[in-house]
């Protein structure tokens, strides 16, 4: 039988679980975390999917189903949708429930106050206004009010119109909706651009996620300018201004002008490399970088070794499983990455117009096994 859902196991290296009701855990630490999680309940653990917008998430969602882990709205049978309602999923199949704007306010967010100091993760603060927690008990300790849910919508406990639920009843939601065999550790997960930006919180829900940050040449990305809206509206709401550039306008005109590819590289290279830096001090040992269509287009032992090695490790398989999940992957996919990069090189790409290149930072580059995964810039 399964423990009530908003229950902390006891453990003596823990605190006590400071948003009652809330099924949130301590701003654990790194060592706090490594020595919790192997034994830590399934709902801790889940595989989060996310990346730069057109960095391709799709191909990380793929290659994780190759592996076992289910994820929600690519996996049809994992979520109960009479628990957690409809709505969740948008046409790209990116999961919702915890991805609105609300979600990730610029406080909650790595990039408050710079990558190289921002907080591991969410205080306690934060966490309540967050997830509408009003006042404080005769303790003083933290109690969950359910602020913008009304009582009609949540039948036992569980939200029936999601867009009057709060954020914490939509967590407890999850955990319940999750079917039976689906409940393992790394097992299941989850999949959207915008946790690239959400970690903090993030952990505080799901102290031993592991992070799949999905990585793409970035000369495609600049001349594909995907969802271009996004990312200026992202820039806006956290106040990234890269390198002094003005705010570009967010209409698809500006996407392929010189200024405009000039000011995504310079966003492409703040968000990325700030993620890099922070997630380096924060959360080193749950983080792979993933450049899923470089492994697919660039087919070699070394990279499908290289990755194969680490996804291995994070995920808690079995190696030469993996290894042989890995080729299937590359090998399934190849074909379809190397006619994306085709199509990308016909677009033109003023971002080098001067001579700089147009590539990841070292630290980053090293990070996701480039060396292993090299095959130039051809479309081959």
């Amino acid at each position: 039988m399964q423990p009530p859902v908003s229950a902390v196991p006891a453990s003596p290296s823990l605190p006590s679980p400071p948003l009652d009701g809330a099924g949130l855990y301590p701003a654990l630490t790194e060592a706090q975390r490594a020595a919790f999680c192997p034994s830590a309940p399934w709902w801790t653990a889940p595989v989060i999917i996310g990346g730069s917008g057109g960095s391709g998430t799709r191909g990380s969602v793929l290659l994780m189903q190759r592996l076992g882990v289910a994820i929600a709205c690519e996996d049809p049978s994992m979520l109960d949708e009479v628990i957690i309602g409809e709505g969740h999923c948008n046409s790209a199949r990116d999961f919702g429930l915890l991805s609105g704007e609300m979600t990730r306010p610029p406080p909650l967010v790595w990039l408050a106050d710079g990558p190289d100091i921002s907080t591991c993760t969410a205080s306690d603060d934060q966490m309540a206004s967050l997830l509408g927690l009003v006042d404080q008990g005769d303790q003083g300790a933290l109690s969950v009010k359910y602020a913008d849910a009304v009582p009609q919508n949540v039948i036992n406990g569980r939200c029936s119109q999601r867009e009057n639920c709060s954020v914490a009843q939509r967590l407890l939601d999850l955990r319940s909706a999750v079917r039976p065999q689906f409940r393992k550790p790394l097992r299941w997960g989850m999949k959207n651009p915008h946790f690239t930006y959400m970690q903090k919180w993030l952990l505080r829900a799901f102290p031993c996620l592991v992070y799949v940050h999905t990585m793409r040449d970035m000369d495609e990305m600049i001349r594909e300018a995907e969802h271009w809206p996004h990312r200026v509206n992202e820039a806006e709401l956290f106040g990234m201004r890269p390198d002094g550039h003005d705010l570009p306008s967010a209409s698809r005109d500006n996407s392929h002008s010189p200024e405009g590819q000039a000011w995504l590289k310079a966003f492409l290279l703040q968000e990325n490399d700030g993620l890099t830096r922070w997630a380096s001090r924060c959360m080193p040992a749950q983080i792979i970088y993933l450049p899923v269509m470089r492994l697919a287009r660039c087919i070699s032992l070394a990279c499908e070794a290289y990755h194969a090695t680490r996804l291995a490790r994070m995920l808690r398989l079995e190696p030469s499983a993996t290894f042989a999940k890995v080729q299937e992957y590359t090998q399934a996919s190849h074909a379809i990455v190397v006619e994306a990069r085709k199509q990308a090189s016909k677009k033109p790409l003023w971002a080098n117009r001067n001579g700089e290149l147009v590539e990841w930072p070292s630290k980053l580059l090293g990070l996701c096994g480039w060396a292993f995964c090299s095959c130039g810039n051809s479309t081959a």
